[in-house]
């Protein structure tokens, strides 16, 4: 699933002569390891920075369940229910953070920074984002961001924070909008080296081994996966 240039990546196809997958270049695609439980309705799959994103692997995989024609399938990301103050307990600092604000509908009470800004700007939407310096984090607890937050959650607007996770220092992203607070499903395992595949049996492990399977209230089903494929991670490590 997805596609690349001829000659960039070494992958498995199907040889139809032998009847089995052969690793060779791939000239118009990547596999893409998966693993699915018929129980739950839950598929465990890679995925490759840069070659293959969440989308690519979600609306793929629901076209190929829809061929057949009988059924229709709906593939959705999974994310776990969060606060913002549950995620700041998982990260060590606070890296980024992107609002996307919209004017309100009646008033703008309690939040006099982001009036003053889009009423001079003379703009219906805004997009507010910023970076830490390096080992420095954002001040959640500034009056900026604080009544950016209030906006948001009166329903006109969405945010994204990232911040390392203090277990592992892999991005963690936090997504909330007045429906709530997210945070992605993602396990990072190592890859095996030299092919940057995740074995069959990590991945059927990380179906097992995730709070999500054991705590299903927290389950999420995102109708939208923004932004999820701009999350970014190391060369010798995938996510599942």
């Amino acid at each position: 699933m997805g596609f690349v240039m001829e000659g960039e990546l070494s992958t498995l196809e199907w040889d139809d002569t032998k009847m089995d997958f052969v690793r060779g270049e791939a000239s118009s695609g990547v596999v893409v390891p998966f693993v699915v439980s018929i129980e739950n309705r839950i598929v465990s799959y890679q995925l490759f920075s840069d070659l293959v994103r969440q989308t690519t692997v979600t609306s793929n995989l629901q076209a190929l369940l829809n061929n057949e024609g009988t059924h229709h399938w709906a593939v959705r990301a999974i994310s776990l229910r969060r606060t913002l103050d549950e995620w700041l307990e998982s990260v060590s600092l606070v890296s980024s953070f992107s609002f996307r604000l919209t004017y309100p509908n009646p008033g703008w009470d309690g939040r006099e920074k982001i009036e003053d800004l889009m009423k001079s700007l003379k703009s219906e939407n805004l997009h507010i984002g910023g970076r830490g310096a390096e080992n420095r984090t954002i001040e959640t607890d500034s009056d900026w961001f604080a009544q950016a937050m209030l906006h948001m959650r009166d329903g006109y607007g969405s945010v994204s924070v990232t911040g390392p996770e203090k277990d592992t220092g892999a991005e963690s992203r936090y997504r909330e909008t007045k429906d709530g607070g997210v945070v992605p499903v993602i396990d990072r395992v190592p890859a095996e080296e030299g092919t940057y595949e995740v074995s069959a049996q990590e991945l059927s492990e990380a179906q097992t081994r995730r709070h999500f399977l054991s705590h299903p209230d927290d389950m999420v089903e995102l109708s939208s996966p923004e932004g999820m494929e701009d999350d970014d991670h190391d060369d010798n490590e995938d996510r599942i």
